[in-house]
């Protein structure tokens, strides 16, 4: 039986969205995507554990594994659409939905709301790379994103794929990326990036598997908590120690 590529694409993207790593989501049924599988099983507490080729080659029958490894991802995939009314609601989420992305420590916690705290200027805003351009704010309500969005066309060699959102997304392998995980066109993902729920699970995935440098979890586990050097699962040691202060005041916070 043929196994079919959008099937073996969306149990990529799956995992992905749970924090496993089967490479590419390129509809290739490989090692990668067979060990990502595999792990996901153990992790999922199955004794038995089988190849992701053999359930494919029974999905007529309603592979039991895979609608429940689906299940598992949609759970992630819905905090794509949330809306967070304030400051207060989007630390809450941060806490809340952080272990859907094995961020389980009140370190990670800290970690990511200093994050979001410097990369949006205090604002907890999903914002625009350069919003404060001709006197703009976070929100960008004066009437001047244009002249902001030309600004930006002129000075940015990465235009259209300047920083978005609380960990400001930027380049176009970047935005591909997430366009394919989340399902949409690059465009669309050029606008989604600035989404409250899209950009929670962008910085929440993105620093758990390490997709933007390392790891987090290199940096800060139960043994210890190197805020500085976990400014690496985002943009090497830039203002690493300004964003370390942040972490050690959210660690009294939350």
């Amino acid at each position: 039986m043929a196994i079919n590529k959008k099937e073996v694409e969306l149990i990529q993207s799956n995992l992905h969205c749970l924090c496993y790593s089967p490479g590419p989501i390129d509809g290739l049924l490989g090692r990668r995507t067979e060990g990502a599988f595999s792990l996901w099983q153990i992790d999922s507490g199955f004794e038995d554990i089988v190849t992701l080729k053999d359930e494919l080659e029974k999905i007529e029958k309603q592979s039991s594994r895979i609608e429940n490894l689906n299940s598992n991802a949609q759970e992630n995939k819905d905090i794509i659409s949330m809306t967070f009314s304030s400051k207060e609601a989007l630390i809450e989420a941060v806490c809340t939905y952080g272990p859907k992305f094995s961020l389980n420590l009140k370190a990670h916690w800290a970690y990511v709301l200093a994050t979001i705290e410097w990369e949006t200027n205090r604002s907890f805003l999903p914002i625009e790379e350069a919003y404060y351009i001709y006197g703009g704010t976070p929100s960008q309500d004066d009437g001047k994103w244009q002249e902001r969005e030309s600004w930006r066309k002129r000075n940015f060699h990465y235009y259209p794929y300047y920083g978005r959102g609380y960990v400001q997304l930027t380049w176009e392998r970047n935005y591909k990326f997430y366009a394919k995980l989340f399902g949409i066109s690059l465009e669309q993902m050029v606008k989604k990036a600035l989404e409250p729920g899209a950009s929670l699970f962008v910085i929440l995935h993105g620093m758990s598997v390490g997709y933007f440098g390392q790891s987090i979890h290199q940096h800060i586990t139960k043994n210890k908590y190197d805020f500085e050097n976990a400014r690496r699962c985002v943009n090497g040691l830039d203002h690493a120690k300004d964003i370390a202060k942040l972490a050690k005041s959210w660690m009294k916070k939350i």
